[in-house]
């Protein structure tokens, strides 16, 4: 299923990949990689702060950037991610903004003056469709959570055999995971929202979320994946 979403998301960046810059690095700390899928062999990688489209980015643990993209959206990613930045969209005519995430953090923060999808966003269990919000994202290899807190956002789940969306209003979350349906999402308390990702982080091994109580440091991704 990964190989072809990807090869889905990858599409727009011959239609509209062009050697104009799409973004920049604003500020970034720790070991950050970037290469091109355009570019398989690694020969026009770039050493600048410029992002291109087909940009595949890594970082390491304990590693953050931001990035700024030229349809004013701005990603903020910390600790370990793997995710390309396919294309973007400028004008009201062209396809959204596509970015995949195999695994990894993100603050998401747009801003824009579209009226229909002007964001799209893959992980390997979900698929995320925006007009002008900000969201908390956090892709693992088995799952995937998110929280609205501005706004509003469609989540989906990335096999088609799965028919269940969802828009998630400001201050909800969900948890989806690859090989099940979708569950109804949540509300998270006015006081909780700004300490999400303090709540909810990847697992060592990027193949889980885990998630800590409310109340409580008791950690409870052991027990949610005996499920």
């Amino acid at each position: 299923m990964k190989k072809t979403f990807f090869i889905l998301l990858l599409i727009p960046v011959y239609l509209y990949g062009e050697s104009a810059p799409i973004g920049r690095f604003v500020q970034s700390h720790g070991r950050i990689e970037r290469n091109s899928i355009n570019c398989p062999y690694g020969v026009c990688a770039e050493s600048s702060r410029e992002i291109f489209a087909g940009d595949r980015i890594k970082t390491s643990s304990n590693s953050a950037a931001r990035i700024i993209l030229n349809d004013g959206t701005a990603l903020e990613i910390k600790d370990a991610c793997d995710f390309t930045i396919f294309s973007i969209r400028k004008n009201r005519d062209d396809a959204p903004t596509r970015i995949y995430a195999d695994y990894g953090t993100f603050t998401i923060t747009q801003n824009n003056s579209f009226m229909d999808t002007s964001l799209v966003i893959g992980t390997r269990a979900a698929l995320i469709k925006s007009v002008d919000a900000s969201m908390y994202i956090i892709a693992a290899i088995d799952e995937t959570t998110m929280m609205v807190y501005r706004n509003k956002a469609g989540v989906a789940s990335s096999l088609p055999s799965v028919d269940t969306a969802f828009i998630l209003k400001e201050g909800e979350e969900i948890y989806i995971k690859t090989d099940k349906p979708l569950s109804s999402p949540a509300g998270v308390e006015p006081l909780l929202r700004g300490s999400w990702l303090s709540k909810n982080y990847l697992s060592p091994d990027k193949r889980s979320i885990i998630r800590t109580k409310r109340d409580s440091s008791v950690i409870d991704w052991l027990f949610r994946n005996r499920d």
